[in-house]
């Protein structure tokens, strides 16, 4: 009878460290899951945020070349629509869309000296 109970008494201990080890275990892998993940959404949405920027410098670099030129070559217009389409699919400002408003709005220059053709220069 006291050896039944000592057994008894040993293997609920045993399987209680057993247990609370394994919790422990595993929430440090859950944690440790839950902060690369947050990690990862950080390093994403910076990405994001530098591609927006540098398709808004490039934009509004280019846009404004020609909103002072006052005309636009047909190339360069493409261009320019290349990089607008993601930029406002990222969540771009209204600076970059209107001053593309103001190229779709210049006069062409009807590119004829063999340019690339879309897609090309990608």
């Amino acid at each position: 009878m006291w050896v039944e109970l000592i057994i008894n008494t040993i293997i609920t201990t045993v399987l209680g460290l057993i247990i609370g080890t394994l919790a422990t275990a595993l929430k440090t892998v859950v944690d440790k899951m839950k902060q690369k993940e947050e990690t990862e959404n950080m390093q994403y949405d910076m990405l994001l945020r530098a591609t927006r920027s540098l398709l808004h410098d490039c934009l509004y670099k280019e846009c404004t070349h020609y909103v002072k030129k006052g005309k636009i070559g047909t190339n360069a217009l493409k261009n320019i629509k290349y990089l607008y389409e993601p930029y406002t699919a990222l969540g771009g400002n209204d600076i970059c869309e209107a001053l593309f408003e103001k190229c779709l709005s210049l006069d062409i220059e009807y590119d004829t000296d063999g340019a690339k053709e879309e897609g090309e220069y990608l």
